[in-house]
């Protein structure tokens, strides 16, 4: 027997616009259904994680992002089910954040964290409206609106060349990492599950090379463009090739660990300055390498390949920091100044 699905209004003749409606558009009363039956299921922070969050195939960084948006705003609203989710509800969670003394970054965030997840309500129990296609544009506006901090996506040449500098002469492992990082662009999975025996020499090149499994299980053979991070790297020439202080094996998390540290201490030492914020962490030099190569003249074609990057346009807008000032480039042209 089928689920009878009624909405209740003043006009007389609403239920039967509505089983009218529902009669010629199958497809919006099966959504229907579906929704109230996962909506019944729904009775606490567990189901909801249960049945709208977990087995939907998302990647642990976008897991992360929808458990604390959403768990936020299902506690701001006593444990409302997140179907009955309103605008103002919306609204109401994130001024809180706010109001908290939460950084107004911090509350975009979550917006967009939420828009995401009830987009995939949405696809989940079609012909239910999610709470953000119902919004008004001064709402959006007001919820998406974050503080712009300009961040440096990568080092320069001569920031690089410093770090590498000041690293030789005071942390040895630490050189190396940063060295293999910067000198390759390997991505920081790639790089934690590098192991001695993926690293190989090319006699008829002269060059060293790492080779593995990639993004999208491609596999990659990446010259490392600085040879001189491999003899940093320890004199064991078998098991990981970058390690833990303890010996084993450093993992993803690990290696973003030390590349903050590294960075808290370049700034502490005045080896890196500027008053743009520097985002450090592995892929920093990531963009680093991509970005030193590109203002030594290689083409954003040849960097596409270089990175095994799929989209150009990608690489250019994100990964590119290329923020050049126009006077240096007339002054060089000019040879100081205009006749």
């Amino acid at each position: 027997m089928s689920t009878a699905i009624v909405v209740r209004h003043n006009n007389q003749n609403a239920d039967t616009d509505v089983t009218t409606f529902l009669a010629f558009n199958p497809n919006a009363a099966s959504g229907w259904r579906k929704a109230l039956d996962i909506m019944a299921r729904i009775k606490s922070w567990e189901d909801v994680e249960t049945y709208l969050l977990r087995g939907a195939g998302l990647s642990a960084r976008t897991y992360e992002s929808y458990l604390s948006a959403v768990r936020g705003l299902y506690n701001h609203t006593g444990g409302l089910n997140p179907f009955q989710v309103t605008p103002g509800h919306v609204e109401s969670y994130l001024d809180s954040i706010i109001a908290k003394g939460g950084k107004r970054n911090t509350a975009a965030a979550r917006a967009y964290g939420l828009q995401r997840f009830f987009r995939s309500l949405a696809a989940l129990a079609p012909g239910w409206v999610s709470p953000f296609e119902t919004m008004t544009p001064a709402l959006r506006r007001k919820l998406f609106k974050a503080q712009k901090v300009q961040t440096k996506r990568a080092l320069t040449t001569m920031e690089l060349r410093d770090l590498l500098t000041w690293l030789k002469a005071n942390d040895h492992a630490g050189y190396g990492m940063v060295a293999l990082l910067a000198g390759s662009g390997l991505r920081a999975s790639e790089a934690a599950a590098l192991t001695w025996g993926d690293v190989e020499h090319d006699t008829d090149m002269g060059a060293w090379f790492a080779v593995g499994i990639g993004k999208g299980s491609k596999p990659f053979r990446q010259e490392i463009g600085i040879p001189e991070a491999l003899e940093n790297l320890g004199s064991k020439r078998e098991g990981p090739l970058l390690r833990r202080h303890d010996g084993t094996a450093m993992d993803r998390k690990a290696l973003a660990y030390v590349v903050g540290q590294i960075g808290k201490r370049a700034i502490a030492a005045g080896i890196v300055k500027g008053t743009r914020r520097i985002q450090w962490s592995p892929h920093l030099f990531r963009r680093t390498f991509a970005t030193v190569l590109y203002a030594a003249g290689v083409k954003v074609k040849a960097l596409a390949e270089l990175t095994r990057h799929a989209s150009v346009e990608t690489l250019a807008t994100h990964y590119l920091d290329d923020h050049e000032r126009s006077a240096p480039v007339f002054e060089k042209i000019l040879g100081g100044g205009a006749a």
